[in-house]
């Protein structure tokens, strides 16, 4: 597994579905090395204290750091190649009995890095970084990306522009990729219709079933509340929901989570009671917020490429109302959640909501459902393995074949 962020060096969805999926992969008998970039976490965040990662037996996880420190990671950014831990980076993949080597956030090592490695090549989308510097197309920091405008939009962010991302360098490190998968209908349509040539294939991602034995809840309202949990940026949506709550004195909304846009959250809150921040949860913590809300709120405004907190309360069974958006309209309607495009639209579900305990039952069902037939961990790995022996068993003919032509030539000649 190669991957920019792991925790407990990371900040999203990206870095937690990679350490979901390497310690399932070693609980069942594989053995899994994960290569990641600790300085990247480093650069913008405080060592974290206290947690430290699950290691069953056939887990190694290898944090990287260079003397470069973030220069190191500058490097990488505006050439696109990872210099500063290329001789690591070879001395792990250098290895001939790795069947698989599977890219996730590369972004701060750079397309280059696809080209290293043997055997089954795949790379997962996480994001939207092969299409945008910015990651989330989200144009300017503002709206949804409808019209790139790529360098104002890179400097909007504070982020000095990737020139290499005008040349020909991501289809050239693509052809060295054997599958991309798209964790949702939507991404892999974004990414087809930007015309980039790579063989994709849709796979769900998964999450950990957060049913079972609860530990004691956070400090949450015993009134019914609504929850929005994820990083607190202002693609996230979290701010649409604060003057909505406000407006109406029936909705309590717990915000959990932490992140650069915290501060202005908690200005727009001012001194509304019905208005609670948690920080960030552990994930025994967010099991049990997820189990005493009355609903999941995902106002993302931009395109995710799965919705991780959308299919965890689903999992949970609890009802979800999400902005009908990319995935998350994809995710509503496979379990049977809510959607809205207007506030007016959300307001009405989350008054319904509160009135009819019959509905919250009957859509939390729904989301479990779905949850058991789609996003489970068996079924992901059935379809991953499956989808490995498919790129072995077509490597081994293609080698076959070149073989076969190669001792016809040297007959001939």
């Amino acid at each position: 597994m190669i991957t920019t962020f792991y925790p407990p060096h990371a900040f999203g969805g990206d870095g937690r579905f990679v350490r979901d999926l390497s310690e399932a992969l070693a609980d069942r008998g594989h053995e899994v090395d994960v290569v990641y970039l600790r300085d990247a976490y480093r650069a913008r965040s405080a060592e974290p204290a206290g947690w430290r990662p699950r290691l069953p037996p056939g887990l190694r996880v290898h944090g990287l750091k260079s003397r470069a420190g973030r220069l190191a990671l500058v490097a990488a950014h505006q050439t696109g190649f990872p210099w500063p831990v290329a001789r690591t980076l070879e001395r792990h993949l250098g290895r001939t009995d790795f069947d698989v080597v599977h890219f996730h956030n590369i972004s701060l090592f750079g397309p280059a890095v696809l080209r290293y490695g043997r055997g089954v090549k795949l790379l997962t989308l996480h994001e939207h970084w092969l299409l945008c510097e910015a990651h989330t197309l989200f144009r300017m920091n503002a709206a949804p990306c409808e019209r790139p405008a790529c360098v104002r939009c890179a400097l909007t962010y504070g982020r000095p522009p990737q020139w290499w991302r005008r040349t020909q360098m991501v289809p050239h490190a693509l052809a060295h990729v054997d599958r991309v998968i798209a964790p949702s209908r939507a991404i892999l349509d974004r990414h087809r219709a930007a015309g980039l040539d790579a063989r994709f294939v849709h796979l769900p991602h998964f999450v950990v079933d957060p049913l079972g034995t609860l530990p004691p809840a956070p400090a949450l309202p015993s009134t019914p509340f609504f929850l929005f949990a994820g990083r607190l940026e202002k693609l996230k949506g979290a701010h649409t929901l604060v003057p909505l709550v406000r407006r109406h004195p029936a909705l309590r909304l717990v915000i959990a989570g932490s992140g650069r846009y915290e501060a202005e959250l908690r200005r727009l809150a001012g001194d509304c009671d019905r208005i609670h921040f948690t920080g960030t949860l552990s994930h025994d913590e967010m099991r049990a917020a997820y189990a005493r809300a009355c609903g999941v709120i995902v106002p993302s405004l931009t395109y995710e490429a799965f919705g991780l907190v959308a299919a965890e309360a689903m999992a949970a069974g609890t009802p979800v109302v999400a902005r009908r958006l990319g995935s998350l309209a994809e995710l509503a309607d496979e379990g049977g959640a809510l959607s809205y495009t207007t506030d007016d639209e959300l307001v009405g579900h989350l008054h319904r909501l509160i009135a009819r305990p019959d509905e919250r039952a009957r859509l939390g069902a729904s989301g479990r459902a779905a949850y058991e037939q789609l996003w489970t961990v068996d079924t992901h790995l059935s379809q991953y393995l499956a989808l490995v022996d498919e790129v072995r068993r077509e490597k081994t003919r293609r080698s076959a074949a070149a073989a076969g032509v190669s001792t016809a030539e040297t007959r001939a000649s």
